[in-house]
Parts: structure tokens; C-alpha cells; sequence
């Protein structure tokens, strides 16, 4: 089976409680940026916003709706996390400290897919906010308006001085 990734650039510059675990993936930034990673007390709450929002524009283009996954949300909030504790933002996607990417991490994460496409943002804050900004770049559009995709995933972390940080992986997996 041909395995197709879809990978987006970023181009929109980017809430509040808990702690965030360190990620699944081992991953320890070792004090490189020196940021606490917190998550949203209501995590859970924002990405069902943010999904019903999602759903709310590929509606409009007539796509299917896109379910949360577990595995998918698990993989953004890691990354998530790793961007505020690294202090980086990367517009190519790649964790700069491990090398990754999103097929490692949705991979890492036990999603075996077959389509697969990642916003990320920081800054903004709130699902409507960062939606409607993802909506208003071609790029991110194209992400979230992939037919292809019917699961997503989504990160939300703070502890940086540039704002909440969003990751959103969306995906369909390889065997249905």
C-alpha cells in the first residue's frame, strides 16, 4: 500500500491549569528551553471544540467529519510539549532536537496511517481563534480540508512566552 504523507509549512504565528505528563516518547529537553509545560484544565473540552469547529468547515466543502483519536491526540499533545519545554517552533515540522517529524510521531504514538497532514500555532487563544487562522492560510486549509483525512488529533500546551501553543495532526488510518 502506497503510504502518502501530507506535510504543511507553517505560516500563522501561534489556555490553563495542569502539568502536562512528560511526553510518551521519552522525550526529556534536559533544560534546553527552560519552559514548564501546562495543559488546559478543560484539554478534553478545547479539542471537542476544536473539532466541532474543523467539522464546521469541511461541512461547508462538503468532506466528511473527522473523529478524535486517542493515539492521534497523544502524539500532538508530545509535541506540544516538546515546542514549549524546547522552546522552538519549527516552520519545517521537524523536532530540531530528535530529528522527528510527524510520521515519527504519529508512528511513535501506535497510528499506523495512510494519509496524514499537521498544523501547528502559537499565540492564539482559543479554538475559534486558531481555526479561523488556520482557515485563512491556503496551507493550513489544505490540511484540514484533506479529504483523505477522517481522524484528528490535538495539542494544546502553555508555558511559553509566546503564547498557547496548537498542534493539529489529522489523519486516516491505514487499515480502516
Amino acid at each position: 500500500m502506497q503510504t502518502r504523507i501530507m506535510l504543511l509549512l507553517l505560516a500563522v504565528p501561534a489556555l490553563m491549569g495542569q502539568t502536562c505528563a512528560p511526553p510518551s516518547n521519552g522525550w526529556n529537553p534536559n533544560g534546553s528551553g527552560g519552559n514548564t509545560c501546562t495543559a488546559p484544565t478543560n484539554l478534553d473540552s478545547l479539542r471537542a471544540d476544536v473539532m466541532v469547529l474543523v467539522n464546521q468547515q469541511r461541512a461547508g466543502y462538503g468532506l466528511g467529519a473527522v473523529t478524535l483519536n486517542n493515539q492521534l491526540n497523544q502524539a500532538a499533545q508530545d509535541f506540544c510539549c516538546e515546542m514549549v519545554e524546547g522552546d522552538f517552533f519549527p516552520a519545517d515540522h521537524i523536532n530540531p532536537l530528535t530529528g522527528e517529524g510527524p510520521a515519527d510521531r504519529v508512528l511513535a504514538a501506535g497510528y499506523d496511517y495512510r494519509s496524514l497532514g499537521e498544523n501547528l500555532a502559537r499565540g492564539h487563544t482559543s479554538p475559534q481563534e486558531v481555526v479561523t487562522a488556520w482557515m485563512n492560510s491556503p496551507g493550513h486549509q489544505a490540511v484540514i480540508l484533506g479529504a483523505d483525512h477522517t481522524e484528528i488529533g490535538v495539542g494544546i500546551c502553555q508555558g511559553s512566552s509566546h503564547g498557547p501553543h496548537w498542534v493539529l495532526d489529522m489523519a486516516s488510518p491505514l487499515w480502516p
